[in-house]
C-alpha cells in the first residue's frame, strides 16, 4: 500500500492533505446542513 502524502507544508502550521481540509470544511457543513433541514421540517 501506498502512503498519504502530506503536502501543504505552511512552515508554521503542522503538515497537513486534503483529506484533512475536507474533513475538517466538510463535517461543520454537513452537521449544519442537517441541523437546517431538521428545523424547517419541524416548522413547516
Amino acid at each position: 500500500m501506498e502512503e498519504v502524502v502530506d503536502f501543504i507544508d505552511l512552515q508554521w502550521w503542522p503538515i497537513f492533505n486534503f483529506a484533512d481540509v475536507a474533513l475538517v470544511i466538510g463535517l461543520p457543513l454537513l452537521l449544519y446542513y442537517r441541523y437546517q433541514v431538521e428545523r424547517n421540517l419541524a416548522n413547516g
